[in-house]
């Protein structure tokens, strides 16, 4: 680590005039300077009274940087002497180098060319990843895990989805609970369920939307309920379809860690813009109240889209492009002109 390590603790109380005693000392790495002591300041010929306190009130406080951490990572593996490649690439943590993508561009970059060492880092690279993956989950505890299966209503489906269990009820006093296997949605902007629990769960009816297919528009009830994945509970808005599924904008509320068997749902700090639009205030949509809705317009959180719903572009007449369409209409003006012009003859 050399010089690097050295000037991470010297620089910041301004005594890098001791770097090069440090260095030929041998005080070169930054766990030295957690322990260093009035005898190691005698080694090195430190005198001056208001440096040494200040060597050693720096040292009971240091903690090894995160560049620290790229070399001793680094040096596990035997190639510690590109650590200044490294560092001076911007690679200055462990979350740095997890990003790292080995490309010939990359490698040319960090100056490692013995094929040797360019398999050992690239082997290297896979585990490291999984332990920061791993440190982060004991870190900050998931709200809830999540994973691959088929869901019991799509048991005959081809490949498996993201599940997970979660509860829905109610967002009336003392309503219903239902605890269901859903199935992640992302294309989807709404939570779904079958009718029937719906029906059991007495919700609150936001109104009739048109919800638009690939192939048709049909009209279908949304209602309001209360949905908790783990300890967070979101209001959501509903609706009836033969499966359970958990849309985008609940998704949105988390952050996510998906591997190939477990999915994790993290804490997330999003907020909803159509909470935000509330606030500011009502907007007017295309929203037909429902029988327990007021009759004034309703809010903007009531509109909803279908999931991957498109618009179908207009198509021109038969054997009529867009161009032939736009050329016809210069020649229909210049038959008027000449029709005008004979006339007057």
């Amino acid at each position: 680590m050399n010089h690097i390590g050295i000037s991470n603790f010297l620089e910041p109380v301004g005594l890098l005039r001791y770097c090069d005693v440090f260095q030929i000392k041998g005080y070169d790495v930054e766990t030295d300077f957690c322990s260093l002591t009035s005898e190691d300041l005698d080694d090195m010929n430190i005198k001056d009274e208001d440096h040494r306190a200040t060597l050693l009130h720096a040292a009971q406080n240091y903690k090894p940087s995160a560049q620290y951490e790229v070399f001793k990572w680094l040096r596990d593996h035997g190639i510690e002497y590109y650590f200044t490649n490294f560092i001076r690439s911007n690679y200055n943590s462990l979350r740095e180098l997890t990003r790292l993508e080995l490309t010939a561009d990359v490698l040319h970059e960090l100056e490692i060319q013995l094929p040797g060492h360019r398999k050992r880092l690239q082997q290297a690279l896979p585990t490291l990843r999984t332990r920061r993956r791993i440190e982060e989950m004991e870190a900050e505890p998931p709200v809830a895990m999540g994973y691959w299966g088929k869901p019991l209503l799509l048991e005959g489906a081809k490949y498996d989805f993201l599940c997970i269990r979660a509860t829905l009820r109610s967002s009336k006093p003392n309503g219903a609970r239902f605890n269901e296997e859903f199935m992640v949605d992302s294309g989807s902007d709404v939570v779904t369920a079958r009718q029937e629990i719906l029906d059991k769960l007495d919700l609150e009816l936001i109104g009739t939307i048109q919800s638009r297919g690939v192939h048709s528009t049909v009209e279908k009830q949304l209602y309001k309920a209360m949905l908790c994945i783990g300890r967070q509970e979101i209001e959501i808005e509903i609706m009836a379809e033969p499966y359970e599924s958990i849309g985008n904008r609940v998704m949105r509320h988390f952050r996510h860690v998906i591997d190939s068997t477990v999915h994790y749902w993290l804490p997330g700090n999003h907020v909803d813009p159509i909470e935000l639009e509330d606030i500011a205030g009502p907007s007017t949509s295309g929203l037909t109240p429902g029988p327990s809705t007021r009759e004034q317009e309703p809010r903007r959180s009531e509109r909803h889209i279908e999931p991957h719903e498109f618009v179908v572009p207009e198509v021109p007449r038969t054997g009529q492009t867009k161009r032939e369409s736009t050329e016809e209409e210069p020649k229909s003006k210049k038959r008027k002109t000449k029709a005008r012009k004979e006339a007057t003859d």
